[in-house]
């Protein structure tokens, strides 16, 4: 799984995957999680300059997928 946090201005996440497509306008203090493998594009939408903090998670041994 991959999640982004938004931590500063405004963004436009857009998803192309599989289990989920569409785009989503975040704003400081919004998070999403998406699959990682999805194809995803993050855009700044907003005024000023955009900050994201984004966290890759990976399962481990004894976790099923």
């Amino acid at each position: 799984l991959e999640y982004v946090f938004v931590l500063k201005g405004c963004i436009r996440l857009t998803l192309m995957g599989l289990m989920a497509r569409g785009q989503v306008e975040m704003q400081a203090g919004d998070s999403k999680g998406h699959l990682a493998g999805d194809r995803h594009i993050y855009e700044n939408i907003g005024g000023e300059q955009a900050q994201i903090l984004v966290v890759e998670s990976t399962p481990g041994r004894d976790h099923e997928v």
